[in-house]
């Protein structure tokens, strides 16, 4: 079955402990696995846990696959470390380069995965759900900050910023169900459970 693993800001050791646990990538306990986005930021070895993920893509093409989160954007690597990161640990030239391609190559990764043509994978969420599969898979990359920013593209923008709403909170019926703002910012939303039917 394919494992499905997120948010690993930087962290190898958890990346390791994931490999421990569940197995390594292409192996029998793990033959095929989706990393769900938001690989840097914030964590101590950010360009290893990237280093390794790269690698493991190039290696195992059709085992490994990236979905892209919302720290895959150089807006948010710039407030949140990754290119502090890349900086201290390149210098200034080289981090140039390479931070331009790192860029360039979150900027190309899909925005979902689908499991055996019943489970959807994404990063954040559903948004307002006035989409389809078909649409997704149209989507042109690369795809940059700006692009998904633009009042068209909300619908992309929220498969990485959305939340569900809590349903188990003790709120009225009508904050439970349906479309709400988040404060996730302007294009983010929150959506009920019944947005997913």
């Amino acid at each position: 079955p394919c494992k499905v693993f997120g948010d690993l800001h930087g962290q190898l050791r958890d990346l390791l402990l994931l490999f421990a646990e569940f197995g390594f990538p292409g192996s029998l306990e793990c033959p095929s696995v989706i990393f769900n986005g938001d690989f840097v930021d914030r964590g101590k070895h950010q360009l290893e846990v990237l280093c390794v993920l790269f690698s493991l893509k190039l290696v195992l093409p059709s085992s490994v696959f990236l979905n892209r989160g919302n720290h895959e954007d150089p807006l948010m690597n710039a407030k949140y470390g990754f290119h502090r990161e890349c900086v201290v640990t390149l210098g200034d030239d080289q981090c140039v380069e390479l931070f331009g391609l790192i860029s360039h190559a979150f900027s190309e990764m899909p925005l979902a995965s689908l499991i055996e043509d019943k489970i959807f994978v994404v990063h954040g969420g559903i948004g307002e759900g006035k989409w389809s599969l078909d649409d997704l898979r149209k989507v042109r990359r690369p795809l940059t900050h700006a692009a998904l920013q633009q009042d068209d593209n909300q619908w992309l923008w929220n498969l990485l910023w959305s939340d569900p709403i809590e349903d188990d909170e003790r709120k009225s019926s009508s904050q439970i169900f349906g479309v709400h703002s988040s404060n996730r910012g302007k294009l983010a939303v929150k959506f009920g459970w019944n947005v997913t039917q």
